[in-house]
């Protein structure tokens, strides 16, 4: 169990960029977060029988879509496929890691009400474990505003924002849902706009569980934080080019660093003065990972394949939200 955030870009937004941008998360991180949350006790064996029945008709509608990716050329399947993830990558990569998690697989949680004393005496006596929050910490740097720059502040604002945003598009797609059902009449042509709207509508559906139930994890002090130096360590040695903002000068040969100055060392200390000083410089707006560097990371945690997906889906949108080409 864990979970693994990666910096994409530092920028002057909210962690969800199309929401109101508050003052306690100006200058905020773009995250992008894996979420391993498979309990180790196992798959609860009192699962109700409708969670056992959408999870295996979950199951079988993700084999169905796989099967049509490996149709022939031409075929209307691979069409209907090729379409359908071509409007998966306009989905916010925050949804899609959102919806992966399955609370259903996750931790056992006290009851509503609980407090903090008595769910940590019933972890100790019961070894609950704690879910490490894997991060780079240079990005987290200690400063006069160190509350609101900590990781686990930083979920904590960006699920607030999430979960009210997918419970409004589950509801809102719920409702779109009866007016693609007449095309169903229409005979030798697939309804695609009703599953549409109806994988829409379990896509915010999840998204929305899944957030309530990390809030729940964050409340109940599950999650603490796990600093990574050899992530860290990942990040400062990529390209400086990665780090330059949109909106910065280019360095004059006299200002940039001698090539025997350790990468590492430069970068930790940039990230740090910005982080300190809070101010909404033009280096708060820049690249903070590359394609090139994700194979490592990949290799580096062994993540499963959709979530590699994901993470591209995430680099591309993160460069659109910058105005940059990836």
């Amino acid at each position: 169990m864990r979970i693994i955030a990666l910096p994409l870009t530092r920028v002057k937004l909210s962690p969800d960029a199309k929401l109101k941008v508050s003052d306690s998360s100006a200058n905020s991180l773009l995250v992008f977060y894996h979420f391993d949350l498979i309990s180790p006790y196992g798959e609860p064996k009192d699962l109700s029988w409708h969670k056992r029945m959408l999870k295996n008709v979950t199951n079988k509608a993700a084999d169905i879509w796989t099967s049509l990716g490996k149709a022939p050329k031409g075929s209307w399947k691979l069409w209907t496929y090729q379409l359908g993830e071509r409007m998966a990558d306009q989905i916010e990569f925050e949804e899609l890691a959102l919806r992966h998690v399955d609370p259903s697989l996750g931790l056992a949680l006290p009851p509503t009400g609980t407090s903090t004393k008595q769910i940590n005496d019933v972890g100790e006596a019961h070894s609950l474990p704690k879910i490490p929050l894997i991060y780079p910490p240079s990005f987290y740097c200690a400063g006069a505003d160190h509350a609101l720059n900590s990781p686990l502040a930083h979920l904590q604002t960006l699920l607030a924002s999430r979960g009210p945003r997918h419970r409004r598009g589950f509801y809102l797609w719920m409702l779109i849902t009866p007016l693609a059902v007449p095309i169903t009449l229409i005979p030798l042509i697939p309804n695609l706009p009703l599953l549409f709207c109806v994988w829409r509508s379990w896509s915010h559906y999840r998204a929305y569980r899944s957030s309530q139930y990390l809030s729940s994890l964050l409340d109940c002090g599950l999650i603490e934080p796990n600093p990574s130096l050899a992530l860290d360590k990942l990040y400062a040695s990529l390209p400086s080019s990665s780090r330059i903002s949109r909106s910065q000068t280019p360095a004059t040969p006299a200002s940039r660093p001698s090539e025997k100055t350790s990468t590492f060392e430069n970068g930790a200390a940039d990230r740090k003065s910005e982080a300190a000083s809070g101010t909404g410089s033009s280096r708060s707006e820049c690249i903070l990972l590359t394609r090139g560097a994700m194979p490592q990371i990949f290799e580096m945690y062994r993540l499963p394949e959709s979530t590699t997906i994901d993470m591209y889906r995430a680099m591309n949108q993160a460069h659109a939200r910058l105005g940059k080409s990836p």
